[in-house]
């Protein structure tokens, strides 16, 4: 029994490394190949960068236009470590918050939500690129994608689709409230509570992550399939059940290349910059440089990662038709 158990344990680790590493390793090759080669994907790419440099150029323009008519807040960013009087400082902090709520958040906050609806056109191309007839996209489809993707969120840092990760999570919110107050009657128990409550909560890190890889599938689900969207976060997990690692290897493999474009692009930065401070070059150009080699990266990220997922939701599909077919013959 015990070298039939062993054989099948051979079987089972020849099978993962057959199917699963192979599938993750070509979801991330799918991913790299075609994106600039199809114009509508092409033209979503240029579409988020344009964005993202209009993102950052308005909250850079934002703070030197509101810092240049407000000297303390000039002073606060120019330079905080010669703000010998402390009034001013606090004056130009308090308002660097009053400019924070009223301008930067609410300029984020509508660059976002554009930005996501063109990585869901990236998403849905992709899910063309891949053969799939996707979806009827209108504005009813546009607002619940949103709503979906603030629901998945939910889901994933409540482990509600897990049983037993969801008692861990009402255990861990259960022990910062007794950590809190502990620290109201005892200080020094409360303190040991809160410490043991924050290490809890590292732990569970790992646990939103597995959440997250779980329900990774379901944006695709939703862009693919006409239906809700509790129907699309239940079958996201159902359908990477048992694919957590494969869709972790995808993932990782990806962020991985895209380190090293990151450390890659960092060098002709660096020498830009040198040269910049040689000739004495104003600092707007070393910052425009600095944002259209970080838009170019974050523009190309989002479009790999578009087809990425698309191309794991393939390989998710076509594992369950297999899967079905071998259950069928059997």
């Amino acid at each position: 029994m015990f070298g039939r158990s062993k054989a099948k344990e051979r079987v089972k680790y020849a099978v993962f490394v057959d199917i699963f590493m192979v599938d993750a390793l070509k979801a991330v090759s799918d991913s790299l190949s075609p994106w600039y080669q199809d114009g509508k994907f092409l033209k979503y790419t240029m579409v988020y960068f344009a964005l993202y440099l209009a993102m950052m150029g308005a909250l850079f323009g934002a703070m030197f236009l509101i810092g240049q008519s407000n000297p303390a807040l000039y002073q606060m960013f120019t330079n905080p470590s010669g703000t010998t009087d402390t009034e001013l400082f606090f004056a130009g902090f308090m308002q660097f918050v009053v400019l924070l709520l009223i301008v930067m958040i609410p300029i984020m906050i509508v660059f976002s939500l554009v930005m996501g609806y063109v990585s869901m056109l990236m998403m849905l191309r992709g899910l063309e690129i891949s053969g799939l007839k996707t979806a009827k996209l209108g504005l009813v489809k546009v607002l619940k994608y949103f709503v979906l993707s603030f629901w998945l969120s939910i889901l994933t840092f409540t482990s509600w689709k897990h049983d037993k990760f969801r008692l861990i999570f009402v255990g861990l919110v259960a022990l910062w409230i007794a950590g809190v107050v502990a620290a109201l009657m005892a200080p020094i128990i409360g303190a040991l509570v809160i410490v043991l409550a924050a290490i809890a909560s590292l732990i569970y890190v790992f646990i939103i992550w597995y959440n997250v890889l779980r329900l990774y599938p379901s944006y695709m689900i939703f862009l693919h399939k006409d239906q809700g969207i509790a129907a699309s976060a239940d079958e996201g997990w159902s359908l990477s059940e048992g694919n957590a690692l494969n869709i972790l290897i995808a993932v990782v493999v990806l962020a991985i290349g895209i380190i090293i474009a990151g450390i890659i692009l960092l060098i002709p930065r660096i020498i830009i910059s040198a040269a910049l401070g040689l000739v004495s070059a104003p600092p707007v150009i070393d910052i425009g440089i600095s944002l259209l080699i970080d838009g170019a990266l974050t523009a190309i990220m989002g479009a790999i990662s578009a087809l990425l997922g698309a191309n794991i939701y393939v390989q998710l599909l076509k594992e369950k038709g297999s899967a079905k077919t071998r259950t069928s013959t059997k």
